[in-house]
């Protein structure tokens, strides 16, 4: 990492490393003099999240309040949608590729079945008056098999990335492409001249993990608003387009929990990605008055962060 005019460039240095020094400084200084907190550190929130799940299955604990220092430019994020990923294979009838109404494409009948569930979940039925709609991205394909271009493909493989609402249910999606497969697969049935019965197979659907959105009211977050406001000169409430711990924790425990941190988050991942040195003093100040409130609340009437 180097420093240049006032900001700290380095792979993380946003996120979340920056978060991270801001907390180890905080508990040099302050650590000895309060008391009912505790510091998290976990690997691997960018995809599986085995970290926090770890925690969370060795550990029961309901804190009042969850802070992640994930990059949000001084803003607090309180809300985002949840996340189906999923592994769905169709399969087709294999024929001559001269003669392909013989058979059934399946990486064709995966496309417009896939098309046709996306028109679905992306539409007003599963749309949330916080979090919007929900959406949907095939992230990857595959079909047929090297070398045999001469045949009509009778499997093909997709991975689909749902952000999900509340009203969006793994058990909705999966019926929502079991339905759309099988009525695209007797479409072609029809048109082809196929017996539907002696041909249709069920598609499989493999769910890699679903974690639901995280919705915290910001009745609950007054205390934080509150020092936010007083350090920070003013109060944002953000959205954030990915999944976070926060969401996983809040959802596992049902307690409060939200994202505050430095910026510039546009930054995270980028080739020059750097932190704000102001903002890291700004989120030190901000973390510590709030664990500050939260000692005085457990010797006052119980609690915690």
């Amino acid at each position: 990492p180097k420093e240049v005019n006032g900001r700290i460039y380095g792979l993380g240095s946003v996120d979340v490393k920056g978060a991270i020094a801001a907390v180890m400084a905080l508990s040099e200084e302050h650590l000895p003099k309060l008391n009912n907190f505790c510091y998290l550190f976990t690997v691997d929130e960018e995809y599986e999240f085995k970290g926090i799940n770890k925690f969370l299955k060795s550990k029961e604990i309901r804190p009042s309040l969850a802070v992640f220092g994930e990059p949000t430019n001084l803003k607090i994020c309180n809300k985002h949608r949840g996340i189906i990923q999923a592994r769905v294979t169709a399969y087709g009838k294999s024929a001559h590729a001269g003669s392909p109404n013989l058979g059934i494409n399946a990486i064709e009948l995966l496309m417009d079945s896939v098309g046709g569930v996306k028109k679905t979940i992306t539409s007003e039925e599963f749309e949330d008056p916080e979090l919007g709609r929900c959406s949907f991205n095939l992230a990857y394909i595959r079909g047929g098999k090297e070398g045999s271009y001469n045949r009509v493909p009778d499997e093909a493989m997709v991975v689909l990335d749902i952000r999900t609402t509340p009203k969006l249910t793994v058990e909705r999606v999966k019926d929502l492409i079991r339905n759309k497969i099988k009525e695209k697969f007797k479409q072609r049935c029809e048109e082809n001249g196929l017996d539907f019965v002696s041909t249709f197979r069920e598609p499989e659907m493999k769910v890699d993990f679903v974690y639901g959105p995280l919705l915290t009211s910001r009745e609950s977050l007054k205390k934080l608003e509150s020092i936010v406001k007083r350090e920070v000169g003013e109060v944002g409430y953000i959205m954030s387009q990915g999944i976070t711990e926060a969401g996983i924790l809040s959802e596992r425990w049902g307690v409060p929990a939200c994202n505050f941190g430095p910026g510039p988050m546009e930054m995270s991942h980028k080739p020059d990605e750097f932190v704000n040195l102001k903002d890291l003093e700004l989120v030190k100040r901000v973390y510590t008055e709030l664990l500050k409130e939260y000692s005085k609340v457990e010797q006052d009437a119980g609690g915690g962060i």
